[in-house]
């Protein structure tokens, strides 16, 4: 698998190469939007890793190049960001997950080897904001089975945002 890393902090970039060379995996690094650029326009890899705070500006400016390339690479976003709507706004630029620094090099790995159509490795092209995925086909969310129950908890927890539900209680 082929990456490349927009990041621009060059002690990230040599632990990330270490840790994913030793799981044959090629890394390539970049320090710059400029850059980053150029390195999607050669369309060589497998994902793209994202900073946001580029020493150029903001990460997220180009997913719009990554996403008009149409292809399904998909994009993590690994960024000192990760405040709620921090992840929500590079999740609604298109990135395809977003992972708050410190992370574990164990959880990105599980992040990068997620099957396409897993919740967490929506392809663009097979499901949008509107939508679910399920299997790698879009689906209206719709057409997903709520009970009357799942949507009652829900609902209080939307009244109170601080709140988290457990898988346990919503299926309730």
């Amino acid at each position: 698998m082929r990456i490349l890393l927009v990041e621009d902090e060059p002690e990230l970039a040599a632990a990330l190469r270490m840790a994913l060379g030793q799981r044959d995996m090629l890394l390539d690094h970049v320090a710059t939007l400029a850059e980053g650029e150029e390195a999607i326009i050669a369309g060589v890899h497998s994902a793209v890793l994202l900073d946001r705070n580029l020493s150029d500006g903001d990460g997220l400016r180009l997913l719009p190049h990554i996403r008009a390339r149409k292809t399904a690479v998909p994009v993590i976003v690994l960024t000192a960001l990760g405040e709620t709507d921090d992840r929500i706004e590079g999740l609604d630029a298109g990135a395809d997950d977003y992972l708050p620094k410190p992370f574990a090099i164990d959880e990105l790995l599980a992040r990068l080897r997620a099957p396409p159509g897993s919740p967490s490795a929506c392809r663009a092209g097979n499901c949008s904001r509107s939508r679910a995925c399920c299997g790698g086909k879009g689906v209206s969310s719709s057409a997903l089975p709520w009970r009357r129950q799942s949507m009652a908890s829900m609902t209080r927890s939307s009244r109170t945002p601080s709140t988290c539900i457990s898988r346990g209680c919503a299926e309730d």
